[in-house]
């Protein structure tokens, strides 16, 4: 399953959305935080491939470090950086999140983003 979740962030990040969907189940979500520029849940896979095309619109990523994925109570830690730069300003960028991705059977069934590393912790039962 770790090479399934990497290849997802994989094709995250090179902007295949398909493989990507792929991935999710069709009644998945993507959480954002309170604190986020657009708070709340999408649900479906249309609209996470509307929350991905946004952020490439925004963003053209260069790189990505998955510096952790660990097994948890309430599903699987994730810890990543991403590095790129602005579309418009061109200045660079870099994005580190805490994600908790829970899983029914090889298909992810939501995602959830945080600004740190601890926030991520507790979400997931690990701190």
């Amino acid at each position: 399953m770790e090479q399934r979740i990497r290849d997802a962030y994989q094709a995250f990040v090179s902007g295949d959305f398909e493989a990507l969907n792929a991935f999710f189940a069709p009644d998945a979500e993507y959480v954002n935080p309170s604190y986020a520029v657009e708070a709340g849940t999408r649900q479906g896979t249309e609209q996470l491939t509307v929350v991905w095309r946004s952020l490439h619109e925004m963003f053209e990523f260069d790189q990505l470090d998955i510096r952790e994925i660990r097994e948890a109570p309430e599903g699987i830690f994730v810890e990543l950086r991403l590095s790129g730069h602005g579309r418009v300003s061109g200045a660079p960028t870099l994005l580190s999140q805490s994600h908790l991705l829970k899983l029914r059977g090889e298909r992810a069934v939501s995602l959830a983003w945080f600004g740190t590393r601890e926030e991520g912790l507790r979400a997931a039962g690990l701190a």
